[in-house]
């Protein structure tokens, strides 16, 4: 079930962002602490460590 959750919340968080360019942030770190009940710090962390190699990909794409 937490892997169906996983998968969801990626899925609306790359819908949102092919869509709109960015925001992915403000999606994941909600959804990871409200749905998946991890911590706020960890959530925000775990968002940036995605987000920055992400970014660092499409300077060069």
């Amino acid at each position: 079930m937490r892997a169906l959750k996983i998968a969801a919340i990626g899925f609306v968080t790359g819908l949102c962002n092919g869509l709109f360019g960015s925001g992915g942030g403000m999606i994941v770190v909600p959804a990871m602490s409200m749905i998946l009940g991890v911590e706020e710090h960890d959530a925000h962390a775990t968002a940036l460590s995605i987000i920055l190699p992400l970014t660092v990909v499409s300077i060069f794409m």
